[in-house]
Order: structure tokens, then C-alpha cells, then sequence
């Protein structure tokens, strides 16, 4: 299992802003196009837990670590071909 404390680099795969928050942290995060950034494996895990939080993990930010992708439910396949 991954540390919480882990540095993960996540990017945005879209054209498009990606925002996220977790309020209880008082977080906000903007990716702009393409944009990537570090962040805990904590709070990407905080993230997930989040409405919608899943979907942004799933679909349009990329997780640069198979073990926490695969704890967010992207597929094997995914990973392989269209996640990146």
C-alpha cells in the first residue's frame, strides 16, 4: 500500500480546467490543460471519497502510479491503453 505521504505526480488529460475541492482540508486544486502536479497519496485518497471525486480520477486525471490508480478503480486495461 501506498503511503499517504507519498509524492504523486497527476495530470490533467483534458483540454479543458479540472477543479477539485475537499473542504474539510480547505482545498482547491485547479489543473489547467495538461497541466500536472504533485500531490500526497493522501489526499488524492481524500479525493475519491469526494462527490465526483472518482469520476476525476477515473476519467480525466491521470494518477502516475499503477497501485493507487488501480485502488481507484481505473481497469488494467485503461492503464495499458486510453489512461495515458
Amino acid at each position: 500500500m501506498i503511503n499517504d505521504n507519498a509524492i504523486i505526480k497527476v495530470r490533467n488529460l483534458t483540454g479543458h480546467t479540472v477543479v477539485y475541492r475537499i473542504p474539510e482540508d480547505n482545498i482547491r486544486r485547479a489543473f489547467g490543460k495538461n497541466e500536472t502536479k504533485n500531490i500526497t497519496a493522501g489526499e488524492l485518497r481524500k479525493l475519491f471519497f469526494q462527490n465526483g471525486g472518482g469520476i476525476l480520477l477515473k476519467e480525466f486525471l491521470y494518477v502516475d502510479n499503477e497501485e493507487l490508480a488501480l485502488e481507484f478503480g481505473v481497469s488494467e486495461d485503461a492503464l495499458q491503453h486510453e489512461y495515458s
